[in-house]
């Protein structure tokens, strides 16, 4: 079996004013099968809906998704990248992290940190090297709408247990 992933990100910007200046970044990652961290499976939810004021709670050592007709089981024992997008323009901010038991916090830096993904906004977080762990300890990922339904979509890119570790 092969599984291989691609990431990428830019933002540009140009200055105009008499003379035009133009920058641009850009992120563009593969996470093939002979890196010695390969990513190996992924998982999705696309355009969910998050009443305001409700949370969504993921465990990621047993992620469920429906895919033709039949239930597939993701358990991730790392995360190399996580793509979150807010899609309602005028909605809610999606709070991101902070679970009260066994949260999963290794890309906030601290214990109940959380992401804000503001409206009609989107965070992308990599790792490409090892990735973030995941255990039975560190393992609930909450969404959290906060002032307004929020739609989202979430992607997640990772290892499962018995790959190597850092």
């Amino acid at each position: 079996m092969s599984f291989q992933a691609e990431m990428r990100a830019a933002l540009g910007w140009r200055w105009t004013e008499g003379a035009t200046f133009d920058a641009r970044l850009d992120y563009a990652r593969q996470w093939l099968d002979e890196h010695t961290f390969g990513a190996e499976a992924a998982w999705s939810v696309e355009h969910a809906t998050l009443p305001g004021g409700h949370t969504q709670t993921y465990d990621l050592t047993h992620l469920v998704r429906y895919v033709l007709g039949d239930v597939l089981v993701t358990a991730l024992a790392g995360v190399h990248a996580m793509l979150i997008v807010n899609h309602s323009p005028d909605g809610g901010s999606l709070h991101v992290g902070g679970a009260g038991a066994d949260a999963w916090w290794a890309p906030f830096a601290a214990a109940g940190g959380q992401l804000v993904v503001a409206p009609d906004g989107a965070a992308l977080l990599a790792s490409r090297a090892a990735p973030w762990p995941v255990d039975q300890a560190n393992r609930n990922l909450r969404l959290e709408a906060i002032g307004g339904d929020v739609q989202y979509s979430l992607a997640l890119l990772g290892v499962g247990p018995g790959a190597p570790s850092a």
